[in-house]
């Protein structure tokens, strides 16, 4: 008989603990994945600029992103003139360039599978997108200071669309908070505005924002991987595991 009795308890249990939100760290959002190899790595740096270059000025002509006879596509043809008269294989190494760079692109996108649907908790800096006269409802959290103004943005798979159902009053841009939800895998491309016009930034992750507190308010939470720092200033970016940016070691709990 006191068997039957403990299941009522074991679910409520079960449950409660189902609640409480996993502290992740942003190398958490990141898949595991094997090393990129690099067919260009015995390449001159110089080749591999100028390579880089042309790759993209070519990919841009073939998408009618610039004209085809625009003076960034001459040059560009050009510097694989130079390269084939120096005896390399400027088309193969174009090719070569562009299949790792779409290589990378994915690399950048994909996400963790085990995180969607989970409820998390997470440290990072607020980039606000949108807000009205109580405050703002939609923010990017994002691992570093300046990322998308000041710094070319994180990878999309290092970037988290938060929107919030009761506006939040910031003190700053780039506040560092804590924010608590529900993650969802949903990519998805926001326009950010600037003074001299407007950029696509990508995310993979959404999330319904249930809580955000400042993260100087919770000096005792512990991070995973201990790569967020509230001292970080955005450009000192070590490498992660998969090769993707991530803000300078901190050395653990904050």
């Amino acid at each position: 008989m006191y068997r039957w009795l403990a299941i009522p308890l074991l679910i409520a249990a079960t449950a409660a603990h189902a609640d409480v939100p996993r502290i992740v760290d942003w190398q958490d959002l990141v898949p595991e994945q094997s090393a990129l190899a690099d067919p260009l790595a015995d390449l001159p740096m110089s080749v591999r600029f100028d390579l880089g270059f042309a790759a993209q000025v070519i990919s841009d002509a073939e998408a009618g992103v610039i004209s085809a006879g625009s003076p960034e596509h001459q040059m560009a043809l050009g510097v694989l003139d130079s390269m084939k008269t120096r005896g390399l294989d400027a088309d193969r190494l174009v090719t070569a360039f562009a299949e790792r760079d779409a290589k990378l692109e994915a690399r950048q996108q994909a996400t963790a599978p085990g995180l969607d649907g989970k409820l998390v908790r997470i440290a990072g800096y607020a980039l606000p997108l949108r807000s009205g006269e109580d405050g703002v409802t939609e923010f990017f959290l994002v691992p570093y200071v300046g990322a998308c103004i000041h710094y070319p943005p994180p990878p999309a798979n290092q970037m988290v669309l938060a929107s919030l159902d009761t506006p939040h009053s910031f003190r700053n841009r780039f506040e560092p908070v804590w924010i608590t939800g529900r993650l969802s895998a949903r990519p998805t491309t926001q326009a950010l505005d600037y003074v001299d016009g407007a950029a696509q930034v990508q995310s993979s992750y959404q999330m319904d924002v249930m809580a955000i507190t400042p993260y100087a308010d919770d000096p005792s939470a512990q991070i995973s991987a201990g790569s967020f720092s509230p001292d970080n200033q955005g450009p000192e970016l070590r490498l992660s595991r998969s090769g993707l940016p991530h803000p300078p070691l901190s050395g653990g709990s904050q």
